[in-house]
């Protein structure tokens, strides 16, 4: 019994070229890297937010040691501000640093015409 090769035989197969599928193109297409972070970011934001809205909703006797953990997130938050702050100090001192290399670059230049 012969294997069932559908329509086309294997030899016409080969002899023309395939264009890659769209939808692979578009699964392993390049991401934009802040859009991909906004996304995650606001989706596990929202994750957040629903599940302490639950929570709270849900009530009960015993609510408040479950939402205790959320003490945490001041810390958390905290620290993420304080790391940005520094981060931006930085990169201000280091605009200013590069500035007066450039002007004193400058400043040989002009001496030398």
């Amino acid at each position: 019994m012969k294997p069932f090769r559908g329509p086309e035989s294997s030899s016409s197969l080969r002899d023309r070229p395939s264009a890659p599928d769209p939808l692979l193109l578009q699964a392993f297409a390049r991401l934009d890297k802040t859009a991909l972070g906004v996304a995650v970011g606001a989706i596990c934001a929202l994750t957040f937010w629903g599940v302490t809205t639950l929570l709270i909703a849900k009530g009960g006797r015993v609510v408040g040691p479950t939402l205790a953990l959320l003490g945490f997130l001041t810390g958390f938050l905290l620290g993420w501000i304080t790391a940005a702050i520094r981060n931006v100090i930085i990169a201000i001192y280091v605009h200013i640093v590069v500035f007066r290399a450039t002007l004193a670059k400058t400043q040989t230049f002009m001496d030398d015409l």
